[in-house]
């Protein structure tokens, strides 16, 4: 929508994220993108989104960051929708036909910065963790229902034994303390977090979409803004294209070259 306000054709890109939203699974994710603002050319924060089924990408700039950016980009996909615990995507995940699933990565993550504080409860939340990634190293290359079936087996009991350590943990932990955080995010992401045991096509972690920000996030210190907001559309669409051919595991440039 903002592309044909600015009187930009997408092509390609307006290509891919049809076929994105007429599959059963996406995944997403945000970082900041400045963007000269205002009369002083002051950098503004504004953001930049990903949307991929792993096999391509598209991304869009955004002056802010409000839940209606992903509401539109998903409007009218119905599948499994895979983001960490931010409440951006709650009016996308909301809609009828969406099933939301969770990050893992991002749960790890809140313990491994509470092993210091807490080594003993921290380290038994991070062995059990690494089970979900160990397991799923193994069954990658199996079907969806094949994989999804080997994931209940092999993760189903130490999950809810984790569980069971979560819940009896938040009566004695301090909320506000590194463990006590990682607890309550892991308790009120549960849900979303154990969707990939039923969800072959669903992996347990966003970490695709980390990835694929890394190129912009790593670019962002040199030319550290867009210049405006037609800009930050035209780069969006640069970074869809180029890491959508990377994916694919096509040379870039030569695609360029050759379209």
């Amino acid at each position: 929508d903002v592309g044909r306000v600015l009187g930009m054709d997408y092509g390609v890109v307006d290509a891919i994220a049809k076929e994105l939203r007429a599959g059963t699974f996406i995944q997403s994710d945000a970082t900041g993108m400045p963007i000269l603002d205002g009369q002083k050319n002051e950098p503004r924060r504004s953001h930049l989104w990903s949307y991929t089924d792993g096999t391509q990408v598209v991304f869009q700039a955004s002056l802010d960051r409000r839940q209606q950016h992903p509401a539109d980009f998903l409007d009218g996909f119905e599948g499994t929708l895979l983001t960490d615990g931010a409440g951006d995507y709650n009016a996308a995940a909301a809609r009828d036909g969406v099933v939301r699933a969770g990050c893992w990565a991002h749960a790890r993550r809140k313990f491994f910065e509470a092993r210091k504080a807490d080594p003993t409860r921290a380290g038994r939340a991070l062995s059990s963790i690494r089970q979900v990634f160990l397991v799923e190293k193994g069954v990658k290359e199996l079907s969806a229902e094949d994989r999804a079936r080997e994931r209940r087996q092999r993760l189903g009991p130490v999950l809810a034994r984790f569980r069971a350590e979560l819940d009896a943990w938040s009566q004695t932990c301090r909320p506000k303390s590194p463990l006590g955080k990682a607890i309550t995010y892991a308790r009120r992401q549960w849900d979303t977090l154990v969707v990939f045991l039923d969800d072959g096509t669903a992996p347990p972690h966003n970490n695709t979409s980390e990835r694929l920000h890394r190129t912009p996030v790593v670019g962002r210190k040199n030319w550290m803004f867009a210049g405006s907001e037609g800009g930050a559309h035209s780069a969006a669409i640069h970074f869809s294209i180029v890491l959508s051919c990377e994916l694919a595991g096509i040379d870039p440039m030569a695609y360029l070259r050759d379209v």
